[in-house]
């Protein structure tokens, strides 16, 4: 699930059964699927300009709330807020990864158990995935 738009970052939730190992190679596949089919967008007329891609992967716990505001009349009722340590932690995997690059946690890391190349990034626990 998408769960939240920052800018020109999304947040999504991969939640299967409550299996965090499944969830995370879930995960991994998705982002670098995506980085197959969408880490290279060329803009039209422009050679010179390319939209890319960067992810980061997290794992671990999520609170969520749904706030609601009764009397707004001129905007939306209900507000989503999402909170916890993986929101944190994204931070260092996004700013880490280079365009076209996926990047995760050494939690992620070890919830694959083996099955992904990854690489030391040099950035504490940051890891980079082989797509």
């Amino acid at each position: 699930d998408v769960i939240s738009f920052a800018g020109d970052a999304i947040v999504a939730v991969w939640a299967i059964n409550r299996d965090l190992p499944l969830s995370c190679a879930l995960a991994a596949s998705c982002a670098v699927q995506l980085q197959k089919d969408c880490g290279l967008h060329k803009i039209k007329d422009r050679p010179d300009l390319a939209f890319r891609i960067h992810i980061g992967l997290v794992c671990g716990t999520l609170e969520s709330e749904i706030l609601y505001v009764s009397q707004a009349k001129n905007m939306q009722t209900a507000f989503h807020y999402v909170s916890g340590a993986p929101l944190r932690e994204v931070a260092a995997c996004i700013n880490t990864a280079k365009p076209g690059e996926i990047c995760l946690t050494e939690a992620v890391r070890d919830m694959l158990g083996g099955i992904v190349t990854v690489v030391p990034t040099g950035t504490g626990g940051v890891y980079g995935l082989q797509a």
